[in-house]
């Protein structure tokens, strides 16, 4: 695997521009598709919508599982036994596509202390967000498209880390095949 790293420290039209180049060298203008895994960051949306090519921005469920954790820590104690029940069953909603269901469900709560509200206005915002950017087609990265009259479609993907430092980002190619 050819790893490309791009590193850059400021504004994000100046890396778009560098990290642009770097893509180039590696033939993604050829794709059909660039898939980009973002942790939410309005820069990498800016991005992706600067780009010359189709581009899927996905939210990155860790990002979205480590909100939720400490949202059931600031609700309920970090070490408690609710917490770990409460933030288990939000990850599995939003897991099963149902971010917005645990949205409309986030709003019913009315936490005690100033941080846990703050915490879960927080999330309720990140989560609002970024709905758009989570569960698009009601299946996993590994399978993004969905079946069509012609046939099956497949497709491979290659993840190519091509961002580093500051604005590390994971980028995947994805080429998509059509079987009868």
């Amino acid at each position: 695997m050819n790893k490309t790293y791009v590193s850059y420290l400021g504004a994000w039209l100046p890396f778009a521009v560098l990290l642009w180049t770097a893509m180039l060298r590696l033939r993604f203008d050829q794709s059909r598709l660039l898939v980009i895994l973002s942790d939410g960051a309005e820069w990498i949306r800016s991005l992706a919508e600067w780009l010359p090519i189709p581009s899927l921005l996905i939210l990155d469920l860790y990002h979205v599982k480590h909100r939720i954790w400490e949202v059931a820590h600031a609700l309920y104690g970090e070490h408690s036994a609710r917490a770990s029940e409460w933030a288990r069953v939000q990850c599995a909603r939003v897991e099963q596509g149902e971010a917005r269901q645990v949205v409309q469900a986030l709003r019913f709560l009315h936490p005690s202390g100033a941080q846990a509200h703050e915490k879960l206005q927080e999330l309720i915002g990140y989560l609002e967000n970024n709905l758009d950017r989570m569960n698009r087609t009601g299946r996993s990265l590994r399978s993004p498209v969905r079946s069509t009259s012609t046939g099956e479609a497949r497709a491979q993907c290659t993840t190519r880390p091509i961002a580093h430092g500051a604005y590390a980002s994971v980028v995947a190619r994805w080429r998509v095949r059509t079987s009868m």
